[in-house]
């Protein structure tokens, strides 16, 4: 399978703006003054705070749908860990390279990711009103894995916990929880086994 990534347009320095910013919260239902920023990460130290971009794996699902007699092409992204599904036009800004950096392979395989993707059209498509706009599922014309790039900032969080804070590198918008809840699941998982690989070599 040919590897493929999302090449970023959000780098490094777009990053360190975005999680430094000033920050306003709201007390009591008011605004209150803004937070001062946060401290910036310094480059190549795992020193908190710190800042990385991680790759993680998708499932690009392509459908041919048929609606009035005319053919058309659907998109349906599967997240690779945690399997949400979102409809994705992203399928021409792929890449035809290994991602540069940190990345994690894919926890769900191909043939679940297209019994996800399938189901998760077929609801989206029942979902809109009206019956002449509903088109047909006919078939799946490609199943694509390929990496997205996430800035992860780790800092220390009240308590002496370690916080953690995403942007998508791609769109530059934060991340969701379900974005959040793949890339803490993948982050486990490898701590996981460093932490059993350790044990075994000892």
């Amino acid at each position: 399978m040919t590897a493929l990534h999302l090449p970023p347009r959000y780098f490094r320095e777009d990053a360190v703006r975005y999680f430094t910013r000033p920050r306003w919260y709201r007390l009591f239902g008011l605004l209150g003054r803004a937070k001062p920023p946060v401290a910036s990460p310094v480059p190549g130290t795992r020193t908190l705070p710190r800042l990385e971009c991680l790759w993680m794996p998708c499932w690009l699902v392509e459908f041919v749908t048929e609606l009035r007699g005319e053919v058309g092409v659907v998109c349906v992204c599967v997240d690779a860990w945690t399997g949400f599904i979102v409809l994705s036009e992203r399928r021409e800004a792929l890449r035809a390279e290994p991602p540069p950096g940190d990345s994690f392979p894919p926890l769900i395989p191909a043939e679940r990711a297209e019994e996800l993707a399938r189901k998760g059209l077929f609801q989206m498509i029942m979902r809109r009103r009206g019956q002449l706009a509903k088109p047909h599922i006919r078939e799946i014309s490609q199943v694509l894995l390929f990496h997205a790039p996430y800035w992860v900032y780790y800092h220390r969080a009240s308590g002496g916990r370690v916080g953690v804070k995403l942007m998508d590198a791609y769109t530059g918008n934060p991340c969701g929880g379900q974005v959040r809840q793949s890339v803490l699941n993948a982050l486990v998982d490898r701590r996981r086994r460093s932490l059993e690989e350790g044990a075994s070599g000892a």
